[in-house]
């Protein structure tokens, strides 16, 4: 009896070594693949944004002196109609700021993120940690190709995109 406890002991260590040498990404959040059918719903340029509705995830800071539902400010109510862009919001109160930074490390680490993070108060050292796990998708060609005012600015002022070895999450 002792030696299959020891033996089994054995196998189950040999399996979690096995396992840490995978060589396998951590299970956190994968970076989304862009779907082509959700690319013809796109307008490249001018409104809406999409021709189709769609809704987005932000997960934002809200201060004591914001409104509860967003939804319901005009500028979000006319951003909507302009885009055809709907946005489900969940507000996490800013004060205290702990809890919002808990809110959103839980997010971060547990593969559950909206799809924007608005107003949330994104620490660089954090930025510069998730966006080399991969986690943050990547917008340098995006800027390129849909941003020119942006890229011209970066062209003039590389310093501003000099993060992440000049990748911007």
């Amino acid at each position: 009896m002792k030696n299959n406890k020891v033996l089994f002991l054995m196998i189950l260590t040999f399996m979690l070594i096995l396992a840490a040498c995978s060589g396998k990404k951590s299970s956190g959040p994968e970076t989304p693949e862009i779907d082509k059918e959700d690319l013809k719903n796109f307008n490249e340029t001018g409104m809406p944004i999409v021709n189709e509705p769609i809704t987005l995830k932000f997960m934002a800071g809200k201060s004591a002196l914001s409104s509860d539902n967003y939804n319901e400010t005009l500028l979000w109510k006319t951003y909507e109609e302009m885009t055809n862009i709907h946005i489900d919001w969940e507000l996490i109160p800013t004060s205290p700021s702990d809890s919002r930074d808990e809110k959103r490390n839980l997010a971060l680490a547990g593969g559950t993120m909206p799809d924007v993070f608005y107003t949330m108060s994104m620490p660089n050292e954090d930025l510069l940690k998730y966006g080399q796990q991969e986690i943050f998708v990547k917008m340098n060609d995006l800027i390129e190709e849909y941003m020119p005012n942006l890229s011209a600015l970066l062209e003039q002022y590389p310093e501003i995109g000099n993060t992440q070895g000049g990748n911007l999450p």
